[in-house]
């Protein structure tokens, strides 16, 4: 009888938690008119930018260009930490420039970040294009010649009308001008990153290698030659990491449109969702005066944003309720802390897999799940490593310890006391030799990582060493697993699109807790008395 009730329990179970997910999910689809991009957050980037900075001044002034709205790019919440007592916030040729200036004592910091999403534009040109040829005037708005893109210069102006006569269809000319200065050899990397240096175009070209912004400079000096309005752009390529350079590329204009050409990034009249303009014109991203020395760092993360915010009007709010993160973002709860959330089940399930299906056995049931969020701060190998190498440590420390005779909980609490200067240890190396990934390892569970390390010490004296290395690969295994599947953008945005989902983890969760079988790992070990006998012929 209990067997029955228990059976038509699970059963209830499984019905409810497949149906109630799928029906409020087919619900919030059908209110979007069957749009899941109106209820789908949008993959974004946060972006952070540092300057420290020593002045022989009792004052200081910092002036940075940040991103603005645009058609094709979405800022989000932007926050400020710095040294300096006074902001202004300043629109000038069309630029957005954040100024800070106060008292300071020899040496200070300015820190702001922001989110950003960019969409993905690529421009047909028309085969109507001409090339305009040399204008009368050449002091024309984005025509004129510069200190730095020297425009009338006798070797731009022979090369222009070699690339791209007069006359000749613009797409093609605006391709052999680009594939021209794309093929230079990259001159090297700015000696100040994220700072915009002076190379010039005819510089470029007679040396025919250049960065990123002599390239820029030299294929706008070459379009602007031949009647293009071209002009300058400064900002950044949204690759996740610490301290991203600053890039430059060049916007021309055809007919209505500016239309981007990213000769670093290989982006011929198109943008990716990556390109992230700061400033127009020739001007420097940052500059901070008087100063000896400044360092300037730009740090990209991934991030997400609710659809809700690119839409105006009686959209934007269905959007925000169908999206339901949508009125928590704007109370400022971010999407990250959410996302890491709704990660957790699937985290717990991947632990699941591993224990009751693979067979792993790990350090604490649920160790893999947490160093793997400790993972996402700083990376997948960086955690390895230092989850190696504080286990070493503790087990050595315990040793040490162990004439102590001291009893358990006390014991318990000066290994945790000596993982926590392990982890500091490591994040004051990484912060000393530069390694922001490494200074990242105090995001680990450190408690967590005490009873692991403390069971890693138990199996040790009980079972031997043979088994603690089989024990560290397979914890190591399933950090790895669980990360892969935490870590992905794809699940993150499918978690954030349809929370209802975890209700299927957990019926997951149910039918594996209701099997009975051999997992994997037994089935391999013990494959030859499961396997059928031969039968045996008698003579």
């Amino acid at each position: 009888m209990a067997i029955r009730r228990t059976d038509l329990l699970r059963t209830l179970a499984t019905v409810f938690l497949l149906l109630c997910p799928m029906a409020i999910a087919i619900c919030r689809i059908s209110m979007a008119a069957f749009d899941v991009e109106r209820i789908a957050p949008n993959p974004g980037y946060r972006v952070s930018l540092r300057v420290f900075f020593e002045t022989p001044s009792d004052t200081v002034r910092v002036r940075a260009h940040l991103p603005q709205n645009e058609p094709n790019l979405i800022l989000g919440t932007r926050w400020t930490d710095t040294d300096l007592a006074n902001s202004d916030e300043v629109y000038r040729g069309g630029n957005r420039r954040w100024e800070w200036w106060g008292e300071t004592e020899g040496r200070g910091k300015v820190e702001t970040s922001f989110t950003a999403i960019a969409k993905n534009v690529t421009y047909e040109i028309a085969p109507s294009f001409r090339v305009p040829g040399p204008l009368s005037d050449p002091t024309l708005p984005f025509l004129e010649s510069t200190e730095t893109i020297q425009v009338d210069h006798p070797a731009i102006a022979a090369l222009a009308e070699e690339l791209a006569p007069r006359g000749a269809p613009a797409a093609d000319a605006l391709a052999r001008i680009y594939d021209f200065c794309g093929g230079l050899p990259e001159l090297g990397t700015s000696e100040h990153p994220g700072l915009v240096v002076a190379e010039d175009a005819v510089g470029t070209l007679e040396a025919l290698e250049g960065t990123a912004l002599g390239k820029a400079r030299l294929f706008a000096a070459l379009v602007r030659h031949q009647g293009f309005p071209a002009r300058m752009v400064h900002g950044l390529v949204m690759e996740p990491g610490p301290d991203r350079n600053a890039t430059s590329w060049v916007e021309v204009r055809l007919g209505p449109s500016w239309v981007p050409f990213c000769i670093d990034e290989d982006l011929f009249a198109r943008t990716d969702g990556r390109l992230v303009p700061f400033c127009r014109g020739d001007v420097r991203l940052v500059e901070a005066n008087p100063i000896h020395t400044s360092k300037v760092h730009f740090d990209v993360a991934r991030t997400f944003g609710v659809r809700g915010r690119l839409i105006e009007g009686s959209e934007k709010a269905a959007s925000s309720w169908l999206g339901v993160w949508g009125a928590l973002e704007e109370s400022g709860i971010p999407l990250n802390i959410l996302c890491l959330l709704l990660m957790i089940p699937f985290g717990a399930f991947i632990c699941v897999v591993i224990r009751n299906l693979l067979g792993l056995r790990t350090f604490g049931f649920f160790l893999p799940m947490l160093i793997a969020i400790g993972a996402t701060h700083s990376g997948l190998p960086w955690a390895l490593a230092a989850f190696l190498i504080v286990n070493g440590w503790v087990y050595l420390f315990r040793f040490a310890a162990e004439p102590l005779r001291l009893l358990h909980y006390p014991k318990v609490a000066v290994i945790l006391t000596s993982t926590v200067g392990a982890v500091l240890g490591l994040a004051a190396i990484g912060a000393v030799f530069g390694n922001v990934n490494l200074a990242h390892v105090t995001f680990l569970p450190i408690v967590v990582l005490t009873f692991a390390t403390e069971q890693f010490s138990t199996i040790m004296e009980e079972e031997g060493p043979r088994e603690v290395l089989k024990v560290i690969v397979m914890t190591l295994i399933g950090i790895s697993l669980a990360y892969f599947v935490m870590s992905s953008q794809s699940m993150q945005r499918f978690a954030l699109t349809f929370p209802e989902s975890v209700l299927i983890l957990v019926l997951f969760d149910v039918l594996i807790g209701s099997w009975t079988g051999v997992r994997l790992l037994e089935y391999i070990r013990f494959r030859r008395l499961l396997s059928p006998e031969p039968a045996v012929t008698h003579v």
